[in-house]
């Protein structure tokens, strides 16, 4: 029988034909009318078709997206009276011939399911997402809960106008794209545009007395018949999402129709709209989750998406975001209803899936390249199987730690340890561990890290553009700083900390402390196509009512493939109320970002706080220069939260007189949402949480592995100052002994060296000329060998 079906890579007319009637006829969730609408016409949307030979009758198909970094599996499906027969490997196995093996390969999954496509070369486990069907007046009763959620309603949301999608005027559409370009990160006004003349979309925005759209949502005629979805819903506030919800629901005639709302984990939607449903007893009809070949991240700004589910076959990833234009698509994994526990009715992928043997099945890794053993078993190149760097599911789905201890509620006066202490340097005093947090100043600086995917970005991106992605992450490391008042532990003399995320996040980086007086830290990282590295002390001074921490040292951002290099010196962070009143921080001060091929220059004004000016005081301005001096960019944005970029179209005079004309703004970075429980884990996101999980096979010099700094973690105070004690006095003998060996040196007239770096090597930097500690590379190789006979007894 399996030789009576043929595989089609070019599928015609017909066969799309085929394909939408069957998605009609099954009546499957989750699809609406402008995804059949779109789907064919989009350039980058792929199919694989089987079909009978006798008479070219539809068998089965797969189909997918072939965006610019990502391949998006949208259908894979096979007619029931033909499953088992070996159809669907088959159709796989040619649709992994047409793909790019250097992007990541998606799509969703429901439980049942995901341990059969986790062995198939899909291990990494993205976000899982709910889907409620409430009535339509069940939604308006949720929607009506949700604005009355926050009773400080402000005066100024009372007055937002609701206008329909399809009568926004050509002001009010521009306004939307701008709005939709902050949330996504991305222009989708072409998307915009196809979609406003579609029939069957109710939509509309809410927008204030100064045209600001403040939240946008569309509903589209969806499968089965009857049913309608709800997507996207983004707003500025839980009242705004729920007035919109309601005004778009009351162009909607039919009050028992079905209202489909897909809730996917991180969004708002997930934390304020889940437990109103739940209150209401809305059911849950089925939940999935996002399976991928290898790690991909997405900008998108999490704290305004109630619901994450772009309309017009945009994929349901949290961060798995491209370009949604007419014709670059992401789709949705399609579902059929649940009935029972029939497994007729569980899914997108066919139960074929599960037959694919060893010799068929490909397996996909970050890096994608061929396993130099299959070409030792002379296997034919043709039918070479990509199987690099695989790892059992559990090995790729590394589950990391999603909290810590909640900090005990203890009354504390930080004044009562700092008053005596006034004029002092700050890694001076002796501050006790109540008032630190479970980090080393070795970890609190990877985190500048946290928003490394701007520089994966950046490496194809031309130079002035380059340049403003490279602002964009000066920026970010700032973003965690605002409500974090805790003292990170000062590092003793050798300790390090390696942070290996090449398989989640692309990249892995060491740290080490190079120098006890003064404190140093040199710090060393490496991306795709990227490098970073920086040798980071710092000069404070406690003046009473505030504590200033001015940074000092370069640090340098590197892209091999151009050669292009980027210094930039960090600004000064100030601690204020340090006598009375709620601490709070400010980050201020110029910086300015050089690149030293190029000449291309940025200034950033980070903006100190002030009683006479009405700005925000975490604004963050500035422009982006050519090599001639001419202003190419303008950038705005605050440090706690996104940075917008806009192109210069005219300049008109100079220095302070200069006039700028702009395109209309685009985000680059936004922050990502408080992570939950944030207040209560010293204000730390989700990143800063997992940095001192404990994990094996590293130095034994790892700030993860200090005792003080982990019984603080645990909340065990009293025995983590003792040993923080211990771990000081251990570090004073140490100096006193190396102290004493040296008079013992020059007395005789011996030579003695001093104490250096394990891992950094001090050098001359080729570009700027500076002298600073560059990384040997050493580490990696010990840990390699498991060497670490180099390593101190520190703790």
């Amino acid at each position: 029988m399996n030789a009576e079906v043929e595989i089609v890579d070019t599928p015609t007319e017909e066969h799309w034909k085929q394909w939408k009637n069957l998605i009609l006829q099954t009546g499957w969730c989750g699809f609406d009318y402008t995804m059949l609408t779109l789907f064919p016409t989009g350039e980058n949307v792929k199919m694989v078709v089987a079909i009978l030979k006798s008479d070219k009758s539809f068998v089965g198909s797969i189909v997918w997206a072939d965006n610019e970094d990502l391949i998006c599996i949208d259908t894979y499906y096979v007619i029931e009276a033909y499953r088992g027969r070996g159809i669907g490997p088959r159709m796989w196995k040619q649709m992994l011939n047409r793909i790019d093996k250097n992007k990541p390969l998606m799509l969703k999954s429901e439980q049942e399911m995901m341990p059969k496509y986790m062995a198939n070369g899909l291990p990494y486990v993205g976000p899982s997402q709910n889907c409620v069907e409430p009535k339509k007046n069940e939604l308006l009763t949720v929607s009506r809960l949700l604005q009355k959620k926050n009773s400080l309603i402000d005066d100024a949301e009372k007055l937002f106008t609701f206008i329909a999608f399809s009568k926004l005027n050509s002001q009010q559409f521009d306004a939307l794209c701008s709005f939709d370009s902050k949330v996504t990160g991305k222009n989708r006004e072409d998307l915009l545009r196809s979609l406003k003349s579609l029939p069957f979309l109710h939509g509309g925005v809410l927008i204030d007395e100064l045209g600001k759209i403040r939240a946008f949502t569309l509903i589209s005629k969806a499968l089965p018949e009857g049913s309608f979805k709800m997507a996207p819903l983004y707003a500025e506030s839980d009242y705004a999402a729920g007035k919109v919800v309601e005004e778009v629901l009351e162009t909607i005639d039919t009050g028992d129709a079905m209202i489909q709302v897909h809730i996917p984990d991180g969004t708002k939607g997930s934390s304020n709209l889940t437990p109103i449903f739940e209150s209401i007893d809305s059911f849950i009809e089925y939940d999935s989750t996002i399976l991928l070949s290898a790690p991909y991240r997405n900008p998108l700004n999490m704290a305004m998406c109630y619901q994450r589910n772009i309309i017009s076959a945009a994929s349901l990833l949290i961060f798995c975001l491209s370009s949604i234009q007419t014709r670059q698509l992401y789709m949705m994994c399609l579902w059929k209803r649940k009935k029972k526990k029939s497994t007729d009715s569980e899914i997108v992928i066919n139960s074929d899936a599960q037959t694919l043997d060893n010799s068929e099945r490909r397996e996909f890794s970050s890096n994608r390249s061929t396993n130099d053993e299959d070409s030792k078993t002379g296997s034919n190149k043709n039918s070479r199987i990509f199987k690099t760097d695989v790892r059992t599911a559990q090995q790729a789905n590394r589950q990391r730690r999603r909290a810590i201890p909640d900090r005990p509620e203890m009354p504390l006066s930080l004044w009562s340890i700092m008053k005596n202490c006034i004029g002092k340097e700050l890694t001076k005093i002796p501050i006790p561990v109540n008032f630190s947090e479970p980090l080393s100043m070795l970890q609190r600086l990877t985190e500048d890290l946290e928003y490394s995917s701007i520089l994966d970005k950046a490496v194809t991106a031309d130079p002035i553009i380059q340049m403003c992605y490279v602002a964009a992450f000066a920026v970010s490391s700032y973003s965690t700083t605002g409500n974090r008042t805790t003292k990170p532990f000062n590092p003793i003399l050798g300790e390090t900390y390696e942070c290996d995320r090449r398989e989640d996040l692309g990249w892995r980086s060491l740290a080490e402390q190079v120098s006890h007086h003064p404190p140093a830290i040199a710090h060393h990282a490496e991306g795709r196509g990227w490098k970073m590295y920086q040798d980071f002390s710092m000069t404070s001074r406690f003046r009473g009512k505030y504590l200033s921490v001015v940074p000092m040292g370069m640090v340098h951002v590197v892209f091999p493939d151009t050669g292009h290099h980027y210094t930039f010196r960090k600004v000064t962070t100030t601690v204020h109320n340090i006598i009375v009143g709620r601490l709070w921080i400010e980050n201020h001060g110029e910086m300015e970002i050089v690149e030293h091929q190029t000449r291309t220059k940025c200034t950033l004004n980070f903006a100190p706080y002030s009683l006479f000016s009405r700005s925000s005081h975490k604004k963050v301005t500035g422009v982006v220069k050519d090599s001639d001096g001419a202003t190419c960019y303008v950038i705005r944005g605050t440090w706690v939260q996104n940075i917008d970029i806009m192109r210069v179209t005219k300049s008109t005079g100079i220095g302070t007189n200069a006039k700028l004309k702009t395109e209309a703004p685009r985000t680059i970075w936004y922050a990502n949402p408080q992570y939950d429980g944030s207040s209560k884990m010293y204000s730390f996101s989700r990143f800063a949480v997992e940095l001192n999980e404990p994990e094996d096979g590293v130095a034994p010099t790892d700030s993860r592995l200090r005792p003080d700094q982990r019984l603080l973690e645990e909340g065990r105070w009293e025995e983590a100052n003792a040993k923080k004690i211990e771990v000081e006095d251990k570090q004073r003998a140490r100096a006193k002994k190396r102290e004493q060996e040296k008079e013992e040196a020059v007395k005789n007239g011996l030579p003695y060296a001093d104490c250096e770096p394990l891992w950094f090597a001090k050098e001359q930097d080729e570009t700027t000329g500076d002298t600073l500690h560059k990384f040997t590379s050493e580490y990696w190789e010990c840990k390699t060998r498991c060497d670490w006979s180099r390593c101190p007894d520190l703790f």
